[in-house]
């Protein structure tokens, strides 16, 4: 529905970890919906990935990622 997403280096996914090529596999075939490319859904994005941090709090899941993007 949105070819342009995966070609286009100016738009990228909603995420912010560097993507593997089995999820870039992934991504080509099962899409985000259009709402998430907007900059709204970039909002929405955020604050649903703040919430689940702050929810896995308890199993120190913020300094495992942060050693992850090291």
């Amino acid at each position: 529905m949105f070819p342009h997403v995966l070609e286009d280096p100016s738009v990228s996914p909603p995420f912010s970890i560097r993507p593997s090529a089995e999820s870039l596999l992934l991504l080509k075939h099962c899409r985000f919906a259009a709402f998430l490319y907007t900059p709204e859904g970039k909002v929405v994005i955020e604050r649903v990935w703040e919430e689940t941090l702050a929810e896995l709090e308890f199993a120190g899941v913020r300094p495992i990622l942060e050693s992850m993007r090291a």
